[in-house]
């Protein structure tokens, strides 16, 4: 079986709506952790967003 594609899109990050129930929550003190870490490293993977 093949795999889909999917189109890549570039989206503003004030426009995405966040899920909910989304059991992932980031303390503020992660939150600035993983940008430390993004501006360090960089960023590789892109964000994944559903409808």
């Amino acid at each position: 079986m093949a795999a889909k594609k999917y189109p890549m899109v570039d989206r503003k990050v004030s426009d995405l709506i966040p899920y909910v129930n989304n059991s992932r929550i980031h303390s503020e003190e992660q939150v600035i952790q993983i940008c430390s870490s993004i501006k360090e490293f960089g960023f590789t993977n892109p964000v994944l967003i559903d409808s």
